[in-house]
Protein backbone atom coordinates (compact mmCIF):
# COMPACT_ATOMS: atom_id res chain seq x y z
CA UNK A 1 0.00 0.00 0.00
CA UNK A 2 1.31 3.51 -1.08
CA UNK A 3 -0.41 6.57 -1.01
CA UNK A 4 0.90 10.38 -1.34
CA UNK A 5 1.25 12.13 1.81
CA UNK A 6 -1.12 14.57 2.77
CA UNK A 7 -3.62 12.71 0.17
CA UNK A 8 -7.05 11.41 0.99
CA UNK A 9 -7.16 8.15 3.13
CA UNK A 10 -9.43 5.58 1.41
CA UNK A 11 -7.91 2.36 1.82
CA UNK A 12 -11.02 1.19 4.24
CA UNK A 13 -14.20 2.67 5.05
CA UNK A 14 -14.01 5.50 7.96
CA UNK A 15 -16.59 7.56 9.41
CA UNK A 16 -14.59 10.47 10.34
CA UNK A 17 -12.16 11.57 6.91
CA UNK A 18 -8.60 11.31 7.48
CA UNK A 19 -5.27 12.53 5.35
CA UNK A 20 -2.89 9.71 4.63
CA UNK A 21 0.73 10.03 6.30
CA UNK A 22 4.20 7.94 5.76
CA UNK A 23 1.92 5.47 3.69
CA UNK A 24 5.57 4.53 1.58
CA UNK A 25 6.42 2.00 -1.11
CA UNK A 26 9.38 1.38 -3.76
CA UNK A 27 7.08 3.04 -6.30
CA UNK A 28 7.54 6.72 -5.59
CA UNK A 29 10.30 6.18 -2.79
CA UNK A 30 10.57 7.98 0.16
CA UNK A 31 9.51 11.71 -0.11
CA UNK A 32 11.98 14.68 0.11
CA UNK A 33 9.99 17.13 2.62
CA UNK A 34 12.23 19.55 4.22
CA UNK A 35 13.27 18.31 7.90
CA UNK A 36 11.40 19.82 10.03
CA UNK A 37 13.12 21.95 12.56
CA UNK A 38 12.12 20.24 15.79
CA UNK A 39 11.50 16.98 14.00
CA UNK A 40 13.28 14.99 17.07
CA UNK A 41 10.75 16.71 19.99
CA UNK A 42 8.03 14.58 17.46
CA UNK A 43 9.45 11.27 17.93
CA UNK A 44 8.27 11.02 21.85
CA UNK A 45 5.00 12.80 20.99
CA UNK A 46 4.40 9.97 18.46
CA UNK A 47 5.88 7.52 20.73
CA UNK A 48 3.30 8.26 23.49
CA UNK A 49 0.37 8.33 21.05
CA UNK A 50 0.92 5.04 19.72
CA UNK A 51 0.41 2.73 22.89
CA UNK A 52 -2.77 1.61 20.79
CA UNK A 53 -3.44 0.43 17.34
CA UNK A 54 -7.09 2.06 16.18
CA UNK A 55 -7.32 -0.79 12.89
CA UNK A 56 -5.82 -3.85 12.24
CA UNK A 57 -5.78 -4.42 8.23
CA UNK A 58 -5.72 -8.39 6.90
CA UNK A 59 -2.24 -9.29 6.31
CA UNK A 60 0.85 -8.40 7.15
CA UNK A 61 3.08 -5.34 4.71
CA UNK A 62 6.63 -5.74 4.75
CA UNK A 63 8.95 -2.32 4.98
CA UNK A 64 10.33 -2.35 1.60
CA UNK A 65 12.74 -0.30 2.06
CA UNK A 66 14.57 -3.15 4.36
CA UNK A 67 16.74 -5.82 3.16
CA UNK A 68 15.05 -9.32 3.42
CA UNK A 69 16.69 -11.02 6.22
CA UNK A 70 16.28 -7.73 8.84
CA UNK A 71 12.37 -6.38 7.10
CA UNK A 72 10.01 -4.89 9.78
CA UNK A 73 6.58 -5.84 8.83
CA UNK A 74 3.20 -4.22 10.29
CA UNK A 75 -0.65 -4.81 9.95
CA UNK A 76 -2.16 -1.78 11.64
CA UNK A 77 -3.12 1.89 11.38
CA UNK A 78 -2.22 4.94 13.71
CA UNK A 79 -5.26 7.73 13.46
CA UNK A 80 -3.58 10.97 15.18
CA UNK A 81 -6.61 13.18 16.31
CA UNK A 82 -5.06 17.19 15.77
CA UNK A 83 -6.26 19.88 17.97
CA UNK A 84 -7.01 22.09 14.55
CA UNK A 85 -9.50 19.27 13.41
CA UNK A 86 -7.33 17.41 11.11
CA UNK A 87 -7.44 13.47 11.04
CA UNK A 88 -4.31 11.65 10.02
CA UNK A 89 -3.96 8.16 9.39
CA UNK A 90 -0.49 6.56 9.37
CA UNK A 91 0.75 2.76 9.08
CA UNK A 92 2.40 1.16 12.70
CA UNK A 93 5.62 1.53 10.68
CA UNK A 94 5.70 5.43 10.72
CA UNK A 95 8.56 5.53 13.18
CA UNK A 96 10.48 2.77 11.64
CA UNK A 97 10.36 4.96 8.37
CA UNK A 98 11.54 8.18 10.03
CA UNK A 99 14.55 6.31 12.37
CA UNK A 100 15.63 3.81 9.81
CA UNK A 101 15.05 5.23 6.77
CA UNK A 102 15.58 8.83 6.90
CA UNK A 103 11.50 9.78 6.49
CA UNK A 104 10.54 13.22 7.68
CA UNK A 105 6.78 13.15 7.26
CA UNK A 106 5.27 16.64 6.03
CA UNK A 107 5.79 19.90 8.24
CA UNK A 108 1.63 20.21 8.68
CA UNK A 109 1.85 16.57 10.16
CA UNK A 110 4.72 17.59 12.49
CA UNK A 111 3.15 20.84 13.78
CA UNK A 112 -0.07 18.91 14.69
CA UNK A 113 1.66 16.23 16.43
CA UNK A 114 3.74 19.26 18.31
CA UNK A 115 0.34 21.26 19.34
CA UNK A 116 0.07 19.51 22.46
CA UNK A 117 -3.16 19.41 25.09
CA UNK A 118 -6.48 17.78 24.79
CA UNK A 119 -8.53 17.44 22.38
CA UNK A 120 -11.99 20.11 22.42
CA UNK A 121 -15.47 18.35 21.82
CA UNK A 122 -15.85 18.48 18.17
CA UNK A 123 -17.67 17.03 15.60
CA UNK A 124 -15.72 14.26 15.49
CA UNK A 125 -16.14 13.46 18.79
CA UNK A 126 -19.51 13.93 18.41
CA UNK A 127 -19.49 11.30 14.67
CA UNK A 128 -17.45 8.58 17.39
CA UNK A 129 -20.49 8.86 20.06
CA UNK A 130 -23.01 8.77 18.23
CA UNK A 131 -21.71 5.83 16.49
CA UNK A 132 -21.12 4.03 19.47
CA UNK A 133 -24.78 4.12 20.25
CA UNK A 134 -26.26 3.65 17.03
CA UNK A 135 -27.10 -0.24 16.63
CA UNK A 136 -27.45 0.62 12.53
CA UNK A 137 -23.63 1.56 12.56
CA UNK A 138 -21.43 -0.65 11.01
CA UNK A 139 -20.38 -2.90 13.53
CA UNK A 140 -16.77 -2.73 12.89
CA UNK A 141 -16.81 0.94 13.14
CA UNK A 142 -18.41 1.01 16.34
CA UNK A 143 -15.37 -1.42 17.64
CA UNK A 144 -12.96 1.32 15.89
CA UNK A 145 -15.35 4.24 17.64
CA UNK A 146 -14.60 2.42 21.10
CA UNK A 147 -10.95 3.02 20.24
CA UNK A 148 -10.89 6.50 19.37
CA UNK A 149 -13.19 8.26 21.59
CA UNK A 150 -10.89 7.82 24.14
CA UNK A 151 -8.80 10.51 22.80
CA UNK A 152 -11.45 12.73 24.42
CA UNK A 153 -11.03 13.23 28.08
CA UNK A 154 -14.56 13.92 28.26
CA UNK A 155 -17.33 13.11 30.26
CA UNK A 156 -19.55 12.15 27.26
CA UNK A 157 -17.16 9.80 26.60
CA UNK A 158 -17.64 8.06 29.69
CA UNK A 159 -21.14 7.74 28.81
CA UNK A 160 -20.73 6.30 25.07
CA UNK A 161 -18.28 3.88 26.78
CA UNK A 162 -20.86 2.63 29.52
CA UNK A 163 -23.23 2.59 26.70
CA UNK A 164 -20.90 0.03 25.12
CA UNK A 165 -20.37 -1.94 28.36
CA UNK A 166 -24.27 -2.78 27.96
CA UNK A 167 -24.39 -4.24 24.24
CA UNK A 168 -23.55 -7.90 25.13
CA UNK A 169 -22.56 -7.96 21.15
CA UNK A 170 -19.63 -5.07 21.65
CA UNK A 171 -18.50 -6.73 24.80
CA UNK A 172 -18.14 -10.20 23.21
CA UNK A 173 -15.78 -8.33 20.80
CA UNK A 174 -14.03 -4.72 22.23
CA UNK A 175 -14.85 -5.71 25.93
CA UNK A 176 -11.37 -5.37 26.60
CA UNK A 177 -11.36 -2.27 24.39
CA UNK A 178 -14.06 -0.98 26.00
CA UNK A 179 -12.21 -1.05 29.47
CA UNK A 180 -8.89 0.78 28.14
CA UNK A 181 -10.61 2.91 26.65
CA UNK A 182 -12.55 3.92 30.25
CA UNK A 183 -9.03 4.13 31.61
CA UNK A 184 -7.35 6.43 29.38
CA UNK A 185 -11.05 8.55 29.74
CA UNK A 186 -10.37 8.62 33.24
CA UNK A 187 -6.91 9.46 33.39
CA UNK A 188 -7.06 11.89 30.91
CA UNK A 189 -9.68 13.43 33.48
CA UNK A 190 -7.69 12.99 36.23
CA UNK A 191 -10.80 11.31 37.99
CA UNK A 192 -10.90 8.72 40.53
CA UNK A 193 -14.08 7.23 39.82
CA UNK A 194 -12.96 5.13 37.17
CA UNK A 195 -12.39 2.03 39.36
CA UNK A 196 -15.96 2.26 41.71
CA UNK A 197 -17.54 3.07 38.04
CA UNK A 198 -15.83 -0.35 36.07
CA UNK A 199 -16.48 -2.55 39.74
CA UNK A 200 -20.25 -3.46 37.91
CA UNK A 201 -19.19 -4.01 34.52
CA UNK A 202 -19.01 -6.91 32.67
CA UNK A 203 -15.65 -8.82 33.23
CA UNK A 204 -14.26 -8.66 29.96
CA UNK A 205 -14.29 -4.71 30.27
CA UNK A 206 -12.60 -5.12 33.91
CA UNK A 207 -9.75 -7.06 32.31
CA UNK A 208 -9.47 -3.86 29.89
CA UNK A 209 -9.83 -1.52 32.53
CA UNK A 210 -6.86 -3.27 34.85
CA UNK A 211 -4.78 -4.44 31.84
CA UNK A 212 -5.41 -8.20 31.70
CA UNK A 213 -5.25 -7.66 27.54
CA UNK A 214 -5.33 -10.59 24.99
CA UNK A 215 -1.45 -10.24 23.68
CA UNK A 216 -1.29 -9.00 20.09
CA UNK A 217 1.76 -7.84 18.17
CA UNK A 218 1.18 -5.25 15.38
CA UNK A 219 4.93 -5.55 14.30
CA UNK A 220 7.42 -8.22 14.09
Amino acid sequence: MEYPDLSIYEYMPSIIPMINVGWLGREHGIPQHAEHPMLAEAIPLLEGRNSRVSRITLGWHDCEFCEAATSIEGNGEFIYYARNGSTYCAPVMLIHYMESHGYCPPAEFIDAILDEGDLDWDSRAETLNAAIRSESEDFEARCEAIIDIANWPDVRSVEALLHAARDEELVDISGEDIGRSLKDVFRGLNSERGDSVVAGLPARVKDGYEGVLDGFRYLR
